[in-house]
């Protein structure tokens, strides 16, 4: 089964009880999709995450959409961005430009489901809502140039916990100009287990969402 048909197969229109006004393509419960993805594959898959969303993204979300000051006429990019409940976010409250990125085919087939139902109820206006398909790190390395992308006014990144990729990401988003330079960088991580302050960089604030924890980060 593809990612479209997987999409269209295990998720349906929901809300959150944290997001009750928007209404995303998710799964009710994980493990069943889990199950279906595994009895057609070769080899062990990964959970499905791109069926839930994930509580640091869903608590960015709220933020943004009570104070949407922070991102509107702004651009925004997110990456790793799962079912993309963050850059949605985003969309809805005025953000000029939302990209998000993720490897996934199937995290980019709900992301890009859930994009383009939130788009298309805003009415007319000059919003730009893309999807793309990379390895982040390698993209961001890659230098924002030869993406075609100005600076973005706040990055979120959510890489998987266990693969030390936190700094490397931080290092290219700084290395690669991808930040404005009074942006903001927000990182999600594990709770019980907290990155060092990463070079070039100014912790402003870290919140703590059950075993989440997101840091917001600045250039001094």
């Amino acid at each position: 089964m593809d990612s479209a048909a997987l999409v269209r197969a295990w998720t349906g229109p929901r809300s959150l009880p944290l997001l009750p006004e928007l209404r995303l393509h998710l799964a009710a419960t994980l493990t069943p999709v889990w199950e279906a993805v595994a009895a057609q594959a070769s080899a062990s898959p990964p959970p499905p995450w791109w069926a839930v969303a994930w509580p640091g993204g869903q608590a960015l979300a709220r933020l943004i959409l009570d104070q949407p000051e922070r991102v509107r006429g702004r651009r925004v990019f997110e990456l790793g961005c799962g079912c993309g409940v963050t850059a949605i976010a985003a969309a809805r409250a005025g953000a000029a430009r939302v990209v998000a990125v993720d490897k996934d085919r199937s995290h980019l087939a709900v992301a890009r489901a859930n994009l383009e139902a939130v788009v298309r109820g805003l009415g007319p206006g000059e919003r730009e809502a893309l999807v793309r398909r990379n390895e982040v790190l390698r993209w961001l390395q890659a230098g924002r140039e030869r993406a075609g992308e100005q600076p973005f006014d706040l990055i979120y990144a959510d890489p998987p916990y266990a693969t030390g990729l936190h700094a490397p990401l931080a290092e290219a988003v700084l290395r690669q100009d991808w930040l404005c330079r009074q942006g903001t960088l927000l990182l999600e991580c594990a709770s019980a287990k907290l990155p060092e302050l990463f070079p070039g960089w100014e912790l402003l604030d870290q919140r703590r969402y059950g075993t989440t924890t997101v840091l917001r980060l600045q250039q001094p």
